[in-house]
């Protein structure tokens, strides 16, 4: 019989087959995702009767009129709610409104004697350095010309053939790498610049005569070419070169910047780059200024295959030794000196930007008034904030090889997720700022007092979203996206792979919505890492409905008196772990004939037998403490299992809105939880040596290493126990189980999402990434499976009108994950 199915994004409806009930799939006409309805209700006739009660009016089935749907509606927490609404942005304003609403043009700007005398100051300093750099080349090329030809003798007047070529040979090799050293840099090819979109006038027709209203009223050259891409920011570029008797001037204009900031706002922003147009010298100079610091940066800190090279000399016996440390002494005391002018250099280049900054202020603030500056200041914050937000939603998206198709949006969407005390905070933080001396731009505070100073209204004041300026904000927003993804990760990403934002925040409130569940139902008690011996097949319906409410009873009984002695022993297991792995990561050291010194890795001990003797304390402390998570842990389970168990009956289902939905995606993660269960035993193990790697890690990059064969030894000792340890964890991970949510791939299994390899042995960096990411997506997996769990148990029990049990306050740092 096929079940009618209707999507409540865009209301259309269909019909699907009846094998598919309870599956995912998207809308034919929008593309949401939807939920297939469950079966219909006379498939769940047979089961057994209703649940009696035991007390009247206690434990009694919550009446409810409402019917189950297939697709559950969560109700979102409020910033959620307010995310979603974010997206929702219509056209408000016509161009006519937009062009009409510049009113004049801004007073001529001239530039502050400040402004004026740092531009001398860099003209002199872009003379002064790279005639010193270069003349430090040339005179170390003359030297080295100096002795080839006049030191020649030396073959001839010293007999001991050896002897001859130290003289002669060695300080000819050292000096010719030296000069090769200096000279190296000014040759170097310029880094690639990343692609971005160029508009085209013809499709944008009123963003282009926008930006030639704000330009007019500024007095500014027009931008030769005008590119989008989706960073926070909007930039004017010199592209021709420093010193090109052409100026060819390009604007860049940041996507999350139209999403998330009003038009008057936007015309700020565009105000101010547009007054960098008007800095011709200054820009020129400036950009000069920063290529000769970034030569002088590639001589400081670049290495190469060269430095690895001399490193590999040294370690030999012989010549080639004292050539390589003559080599490398003379290549680090000219790196000193231009570390030295480099500082000098970026030093110039900060106070010129700034005083650049402070300039083009005064063109945004004449352009829409002081008040606007300063609001767009704490925007411009905001969307940082937000950017950092939208950037961990892709890194968890990507776990399921999904990301969201429009990048500004999220980063607007992502705002009304900021904590309110974290907003507080960073604005309190730039607006109490001071500005550095290496910093490019000013504080918040200096560029808003400096704008306020100016006294200007501004001749632009229209109210509406930027995003008005564009025929079509929303393709050109997820265009812009896919770019932006393909840059990021080439051809591992699709537009097949791609979803919707509003999918993502739904799902985002589900996980709110279990996660809440989840703390409700463990009481704010548990560690994922304890055992839950849940059994391995789903629960079915009760044959003896009464007894299995009773159970139910018991259990939250159980659970409740239990929860304090397990935080506790949660406590305690918290103070084991990490000293046992101190105690591993010295006796690793010991092992390999090191000798750890007195508080490394936070072990106090003072030999290996101590060592060995706190791991096996711990070990065995840490296995006695199962039995105190014992009553804890198989009340919880019972509790679940109970629960969804009960859920099967047709008339608790009925009584429980969305039930059916409930109780299929019940269905679904079951298997993955009660696997994974079983697997967690296996991680802390694993984890244990990461962390003993990550600490002998930690002293490696902490000094002079390189050279340290004890610790390297330690290094790769820990690695091999942390790739058996992973290979181990892996061989316990379920290999029929499906991924119980959605993924690009439909066929993805449990254990490739965990952990799809493991690295070899000897690839250390690789294998802490892979420890990292699986420990993430086995807690962040399971955590959402019994999450799904709660929720669907909570829900029995409110139908059961069972009470809220109380949940215990744990003490700071008592529960882990």
């Amino acid at each position: 019989m096929p079940i009618e199915v209707c999507c409540d994004e865009c209301g259309s409806s269909f019909r699907a087959a009846d094998a598919l009930a309870g599956r995912r799939g998207k809308c034919p006409r929008c593309k949401a995702t939807i939920v297939v309805p469950g079966a219909p209700a006379r498939v769940e006739k047979a089961a057994p009767a209703a649940v009696e009660d035991d007390e009247a009016g206690t434990y009694e089935l919550a009446g409810s009129e409402k019917k189950a749907r297939g697709r559950r509606t969560v109700q979102a927490p409020e910033a959620l709610r307010s995310a979603k609404e974010a997206l929702k942005v219509e056209k408000t304003r016509t161009p006519h409104e937009i062009l009409a609403a510049f009113r004049g043009e801004i007073p001529p700007i001239r530039s502050t004697w400040t402004y004026r005398f740092w531009i001398l100051i860099v003209a002199a300093v872009m003379v002064v350095l790279p005639m010193i750099y270069i003349g430090v080349a040339v005179l170390a090329a003359l030297a080295l010309l100096w002795h080839a030809t006049h030191n020649i003798a030396i073959l001839q007047t010293v007999k001991n053939a050896r002897v001859a070529f130290f003289l002669y040979g060695a300080p000819l090799i050292a000096g010719a790498f030296f000069v090769a050293f200096m000279f190296k840099p000014l040759f170097a090819r310029p880094a690639k610049r990343s692609k971005k979109r160029e508009l085209d006038p013809s499709k944008e027709p009123l963003l282009f005569a926008f930006i030639d209203g704000i330009c007019q009223s500024v007095r500014s050259p027009l931008p030769t070419r005008v590119y989008i891409d989706c960073e926070v920011n909007a930039s004017a570029a010199l592209t021709t070169g420093a010193i090109s008797p052409r100026k060819r001037l390009d604007l860049t204009i940041g996507l999350p910047l139209v999403a998330g900031l009003t038009l008057p706002q936007f015309a700020g922003v565009l105000a101010h780059e547009f007054g960098h147009f008007s800095q011709g010298v200054g820009m020129r100079l400036n950009n000069l200024i920063r290529s000769i610091n970034l030569w002088f940066a590639r001589v400081v800190y670049e290495r190469d295959y060269w430095d690895e090279e001399l490193d590999s000399w040294t370690r030999e016996w012989g010549y080639l030794t004292v050539v390589a440390l003559l080599t490398k002494v003379m290549v680090w005391l000219t790196r000193r000196l231009l570390w030295l002018l480099m500082h000098v250099g970026a030093i110039v280049s900060s106070f010129l930007s700034r005083q650049q900054e402070f300039d083009a202020d005064r063109y945004e603030a004449r352009m829409v008034g002081g008040e606007t500056f300063a609001s767009t200041s704490l925007r411009l914050r905001e969307l940082g904030l937000a950017d950092q937000g939208a950037q961990s939603d892709l890194a968890r998206c990507w776990q399921e090889r999904r990301l969201p198709d429009d990048y500004p949006r999220l980063i607007v969407a992502n705002i009304p997720q900021i904590p309110p005390h974290v907003m507080t905070m960073v604005r309190e933080a730039a607006l109490n700022a001071r500005t550095g001396l290496f910093d490019s731009h000013p504080c918040d505070k200096d560029r808003i007092a400096r704008a306020k100073r100016e006294n200007a209204g501004g001749i632009f004041h229209l109210d509406g979203p930027a995003t008005d300026l564009f025929r079509d904000f929303d393709s050109l927003s997820k265009e812009a996206t896919y770019q932006h993804y393909r840059g990021m990760l080439g051809n591992a990403i699709g537009k097949e792979q791609l979803f919707a934002v509003s999918d993502l925040l739904d799902t985002q409130a589900e996980a709110h919505h279990g996660n809440e569940a989840y703390d409700r139902l463990f009481l704010d008690a548990f560690s994922m890492l304890q055992p839950l011996p849940l059994s391995g097949e789903a629960p079915r319906a009760p044959d003896d409905p009464k007894a299995a409410k009773a159970g139910l009873i018991d259990a939250r009984r159980s659970l409740a008196s239990a929860a304090e002695d397990n935080l506790a022993a949660l406590e305690r297991w918290n103070e084991l772990a990490p000293k046992a792995s101190a105690a591993a990561a010295a006796l690793a050291l010991w092992r390999a004939n090191g000798r750890p010194r007195p508080g490394d890795f936070d072990f106090g001990g003072k030999g290996r037998a101590e060592a060995e003797a706190t791991i096996a304390r711990c070990d065995a402390a840490i296995l006695a403490l199962r039995s105190s998570f014992e009553p804890f842990s198989e009340a919880a389970a019972r509790r679940i299992e109970l629960g969804l168990s009960l859920l099967e009956l047709p008339a608790v289902l009925e009584r429980i809105p969305e039930g059916a939905a409930i109780r299929d995606e019940a269905r679904r993660v079951y298997p993955c939880a009660s696997f994974l269960a079983r697997a967690m035993q296996e991680i802390p193990p694993a984890q244990r040596s990461a962390s003993a790697l990550a600490r002998l890690l930690q002293k490696f990059q902490s000094g002079n290493n390189e050279k340290n064969e004890p610790l390297i030894n330690a290094i790769l000792r820990a690695g091999l126990a942390l790739n058996e340890d992973l290979t181990r964890f892996r061989t316990r991970l379920p290999i029929a189980i499906d991924y119980p949510f959605d993924h690009a791939r439909e066929d993805m299994r449990i254990a490739p999402f965990i952990l799809e390899r493991v690295p070899d042995a000897k690839d250390i960096g690789a294998l802490m990434d892979a420890m990292s990411g699986a420990s993430d997506r086995l807690f962040d997996l399971q955590k959402r499976c019994l999450g799904a769990l709660a929720v669907a148990v909570l829900e029995v029990e409110t139908a059961l009108k069972l009470p809220p049990l109380e949940r215990p306050a744990p003490e700071a740092g008592a529960v882990s994950r």
